[in-house]
């Protein structure tokens, strides 16, 4: 069959060419395939030959309705691929790129790597984002979360101040921040450690001091009358319980 201008044709091929049903011409009266279709199709269940004007083999439609492609397939801009399913050809994986080749791949088993090619774990994130992070979480209010891991020694950070290697932010304010060398209360006299539920089994430290008096807090300072004369005045005692073990 010929279409009224002999720009398409459809044409059955020889008994022969027994994988082969239909060879489609982009334009049969100024071209003919300088190769046709051989026998040997056969055994890749061919059944449609697809020509372009430039004389090449553009694609073939398979009898199981899949179409190899022998190009990269351009499907031109402001264009989408609708599917409810993108596969793997094979174990090799699934990689989707931009068009400098960064981008997201699926290994054979599931394991995904974003800027990573060979993922380690179930979600793999690789890069060199340092303060800039590799996985940042915003909101329309700016950067509320980051994850970071360089050489500059911000490894973690959850918050919006740089300057501190690690926060936890509660209601948009910084609660805890580890910065300098120090972990503390990002507000002063503010927060407690533990409370009566919730308490520390041991606490270790170089000494046993307790930073506790600051004479910035204090007013009305004067000289306490309860020196070494009232201690003297104290009267210690000790006994035994009359039933008991026996301690004092």
């Amino acid at each position: 069959m010929s279409g009224a201008l002999d720009a398409y044709q459809f044409g059955q091929q020889e008994a022969t060419l027994d994988g082969d049903q239909i060879d489609i011409d982009w334009n049969p009266t100024y071209y003919t395939p300088a190769t046709t279709p051989a026998e040997a199709d056969d055994a890749d269940d061919l059944s449609a030959h697809l020509y372009g004007i430039d004389q090449a083999l553009a694609a073939r439609v398979k009898a199981d309705g899949s179409v190899p492609l022998t190009a990269d397939w351009d499907i031109g801009d402001g264009l989408a691929i609708l599917a409810d399913q993108v596969q793997a050809r094979d174990a090799a994986g699934l990689l989707l790129t931009d068009d400098d080749g960064n981008g997201l791949f699926v290994e054979d088993g599931g394991q995904v790597g974003i800027g990573q090619p060979s993922p380690s774990s179930l979600l793999h994130v690789g890069d060199t984002g340092g303060d800039s992070g590799i996985i940042t979480v915003e909101s329309n209010a700016g950067r509320i979360g980051e994850f970071a891991a360089d050489d500059s020694g911000a490894l973690v950070r959850i918050g919006t101040t740089s300057s501190h290697n690690f926060q936890i932010i509660r209601g948009g304010t910084n609660v805890i921040s580890i910065a300098a060398a120090a972990f503390y209360p990002s507000t002063d006299n503010t927060y407690g450690c533990g409370q009566s539920g919730n308490r520390w089994t041991s606490v270790w430290a170089t000494n046993g001091t307790i930073q506790t008096s600051d004479v910035r807090d204090k007013q009305n300072i004067e000289a306490c009358d309860r020196g070494i004369e009232f201690i003297k005045r104290i009267n210690p005692i000790k006994y035994r319980w009359r039933n008991g073990d026996g301690r004092e």
